[in-house]
């Protein structure tokens, strides 16, 4: 029997039933909330898929963004602040790396599937999230495989980079926002601000370029939060004095959170600034040769926007909601009267937490776009706006939700287009149909290649080097800082930045030197050069009697002895 105080749900107004106290009688079967059990499956299969699709690309040489990373931790603890601010990088990803090399390994593999787990942890957490949110497990296995499969998620997923941290930081912050979006009362509110919270400060620290687009949570939930009162708070009738009073405390507390948050973000900004980024600010022209937007076609092809953004909008706008907004979604027992502490709040759509989502995401790239197009910051790379690609794949889990609210087969048809859409758009589902088992992402500069055969030309084995040769390595690194070294001025500390790619873990037994970046300058005899140039007939006829071997985009030149 229900209990004394249980009264038909239809005869409470929507302001006095919370989330919990709805009959689950009350839900159609098909927005019901999955069992736990569904939902940990479901995750497990989207992390899965995610590590399977990533770990052909583990064992290829790593490429030269990637040395620094391995440069960073491969040799004291106390080496690798110092080294990662060489590099113009927050040193708190390469600390954690520092231990993940102490305890997992070292190899290529080892290292690199830090960002592959990072990735699939990341999934895990969308998939989890959207199902709980939408109710849907096609739903919560979208969002997961959107992340697993996305080319741009696959090369950044097992590149050995902070950028696999900022996607799992990502994933927690746009979670969080759906949760406080959605949350049917206060107390789930401030959870989803939390969570949101901390994951854009993680991001932040990890890469600080992220708050770029991970700011925009703040700039939405501060617009919900504080220009919606009425409607979360009191909706069919005034508020009596008490009630005024815990409104008053309750945006009391929103002022202090958003305080804690402000002094929480400054701090965070101003140590950032004070250790990488004011030298980058510095010197941030030199980012323009690989990071400058020119025309607006860029930002079209940037991402795949028919299927991560149009898709899921259409497919929001499409579907109707089977339950009305004003009632929270699931779980519980029979309506019963609740306290005003606990007073449920008015629940939006699916669709429209979908729709805000992708304007985030639009908004936020676009906007690098416009910054980089302007001249005022070059910023128009993937690496540095990659946090977008959680959001969408979020928002695309959250359109096939919005199609199950119809039904659950019209989830599953939603999803399985929608994936094979994207993969076959991004050309991956061919190259898988055609290459099972190549790899995914390759970055196709063979430093460890053309480190062995150095070494083997040198007549040292690299594992057990017994004499030194006469002869000298010089390594033109390609980096961007280098056209604002002057080699020959150059301290010490600055000459073994520039020649870090072969003094990790793939060193040489007669360390290199870095060289100038004129090609007229170079050596003509006794050496080994050592370049990620392309050397044309015209660049090798500067050279006679020198032995040139290619490994991928890494040319080694063997100089000829001298008289």
């Amino acid at each position: 029997m229900p209990p004394p105080d249980a009264i038909p749900a239809s005869d409470i107004p929507a302001s006095d039933i919370a989330a919990s106290d709805i009959a689950a009688s009350d839900i159609p079967a098909s927005m019901a909330h999955p069992s736990w059990p569904a939902t940990w499956c479901v995750a497990v299969i989207a992390m899965a898929v995610s590590i399977a699709v990533r770990i052909t690309s583990l064992s290829e040489s790593l490429w030269v963004d990637e040395l620094h990373s391995a440069w960073c931790i491969w040799d004291s603890l106390g080496d690798v602040v110092a080294r990662s601010r060489a590099g113009n990088q927050s040193p708190v990803y390469f600390l954690f790396l520092w231990f993940w090399k102490l305890v997992i390994g070292q190899s290529e593999f080892a290292l690199r599937m830090s960002s592959v787990l990072a990735v699939a942890l990341g999934g895990g957490i969308a998939t989890v999230g959207v199902t709980r949110w939408t109710g849907s497990l096609a739903a919560g296995l979208a969002s997961g495989l959107v992340l697993a499969l996305e080319k741009n998620a696959i090369f950044f997923g097992t590149e050995l980079r902070p950028f696999a941290a900022v996607m799992l930081f990502a994933c927690v912050a746009t979670i969080g926002f759906v949760l406080f979006q959605s949350a049917p009362d206060r107390r789930q509110q401030r959870r989803g601000w939390t969570w949101m919270s901390v994951g854009i400060l993680a991001a932040m620290v990890c890469q600080p370029t992220s708050a770029g687009v991970l700011g925009w949570f703040f700039v939405a939930a501060i617009g919900i939060w504080f220009f919606t009162p009425k409607d979360r708070d009191s909706v069919a009738r005034q508020p009596n004095e008490d009630e005024s009073i815990e409104a008053g405390q309750g945006r009391a507390v929103r002022i202090r959170t958003l305080v804690c948050i402000a002094i929480a973000t400054v701090g965070i900004a101003a140590v950032l600034w004070s250790f990488t980024l004011q030298h980058s600010w510095q010197n941030r022209q030199i980012w323009a040769s690989f990071a400058t937007a020119t025309h607006l076609n860029q930002l079209w092809r940037t991402w795949d926007w028919p299927w991560l953004v149009m898709f899921p909008m259409l497919l929001a706008l499409a579907a109707k909601r089977v339950i009305p907004p004003g009632r929270a979604l699931p779980v519980g027992a029979r309506a019963t009267r609740t306290s005003r502490a606990t007073r449920a709040l008015p629940i939006p759509r699916i669709g429209t937490t979908v729709w805000i989502l992708a304007a985030i995401a639009v908004i936020a790239t676009s906007g690098y776009w416009w910054v980089s197009w302007s001249g005022w910051l070059p910023l128009w790379h993937r690496r540095y706006y990659v946090a977008a690609l959680p959001i969408m794949a979020i928002a695309a889990g959250g359109g096939v939700g919005a199609a199950s609210s119809r039904g659950q087969c019209w989830g599953w048809i939603a999803a399985i287009a929608m994936l094979t859409g994207l993969t076959y758009h991004q050309g991956t589902l061919g190259r898988w149909i055609q290459h099972p088992t190549a790899a995914n992402a390759a970055r196709g500069e063979d430093w460890r290649g053309a480190a062995q055969w150095v070494n083997q030309q040198l007549g040292i084995h690299q594992e057990r080097p017994t004499e030194q040769p006469p002869v000298a390595t010089w390594l033109d690194s390609g980096l961007i800082e280098a056209r604002t070294i002057a080699v020959e001025d150059a301290t010490e500390a600055q000459r073994q930045y520039l020649a870090y790619p072969l003094r990790g873990p793939y060193p040489l037994a007669v360390p290199p030197q870095p060289i100038g970046r004129d090609i007229n300058d170079w050596p003509r005899e006794n050496a080994f050069l050592i370049t990620r140039r392309r050397l044309g007939p015209s660049d090798r006829a500067k050279f006679p009697g020198s032995e040139v071997v290619q490994f991928g985009g890494v040319t080694v030149m063997r100089l000829p002895k001298g008289d």
